[in-house]
C-alpha cells in the first residue's frame, strides 16, 4: 500500500481537545506510522488569542510534549506550529487548546506511511 497523505482540522476550545490520532494499523494489518508535516493555526477572530498544541506518545505512557505553549496568535493572523517534521507513531495524538472558545481554527497535514 503506498503512503498516503490525510489532513486534519478542529476549531479549538478552552479544553485540550483532540486533532489527530495515528492509527495502529493499516489495511494491510501492518504497523502504521504517521509522519505531521504541517501544524497550522489561524485565529479567526479580531482579538489575539494563546494557543497551545502538544502531542502524546503512547509507547511512553502518554507523555506530553507541548509543541507550542501560550503562543500568542494575533488578530486574523497565522503561525506555524510545527518547524520540523514528527513522527507519530501508533496511537499517539495531536491535542490543542485557545484563550478563546473557537478563536483558533488548527489544520494538520499528516503522511500516513504503509
Amino acid at each position: 500500500m503506498p503512503n498516503t497523505f490525510k489532513n486534519a482540522e478542529q476549531v479549538c476550545t478552552t479544553s485540550l481537545t483532540t486533532v489527530y490520532t495515528c492509527p495502529t494499523t493499516n489495511v494491510n494489518g501492518s504497523v502504521s506510522a504517521s509522519v505531521a508535516l504541517l501544524i497550522q493555526a489561524t485565529n479567526v477572530t479580531s482579538r489575539a488569542d494563546v494557543l497551545t498544541v502538544l502531542w502524546t506518545d503512547y509507547s511512553n505512557s502518554n507523555a506530553v510534549t507541548r509543541l507550542c505553549y501560550q503562543v500568542p496568535v494575533p488578530a486574523q493572523q497565522s503561525i506555524g506550529c510545527l518547524t520540523g517534521k514528527l513522527v507519530l507513531e501508533p496511537n499517539d495524538t495531536i491535542m490543542a487548546q485557545c484563550g478563546t472558545f473557537q478563536a483558533i481554527e488548527l489544520s494538520v497535514s499528516v503522511l500516513k506511511t504503509s
